[in-house]
């Protein structure tokens, strides 16, 4: 009797493990668990995923000053992504040198 009483108990423990599995899934923990890898360990690793317009974009700015083709196609653009990175990027002063000097030689842009 008390191994019928065990399988029993056994089987629905694992019914009710099931369920709750199956909630979870088709609830939106997966989603919230994907986006929450996607910005917290994607995009640092890979911050050519990041667009200039994401509020992330500070992550770029590194890359960009390294090889200016990374910057976006128009001055304008570039002149805001430079001015972004200015003010929210965290940048070493020699960093900051370099993105000055940058922005100098970019027409208009201060």
């Amino acid at each position: 009797m008390k191994t019928v009483r065990k399988v029993l108990l056994w089987s629905l423990a694992g019914i009710a493990a099931f369920v709750c599995v199956g909630a979870i899934w088709i609830s939106s923990l997966p989603n919230l668990a994907l986006l929450l890898f996607f910005y917290g360990v994607f995009q640092p690793l890979f911050p050519s995923t990041i667009s200039w317009d994401d509020r992330t974009a500070w992550r770029k700015c590194e890359g960009a000053m390294a090889d200016p083709h990374q910057w976006p196609p128009t001055s304008y653009g570039t002149c805001v992504a430079m001015q972004m990175c200015y003010s929210e990027a965290p940048l070493s002063e020699a960093q900051q040198k370099t993105l000055e000097e940058q922005m100098r030689k970019l027409a208009g842009c201060r």
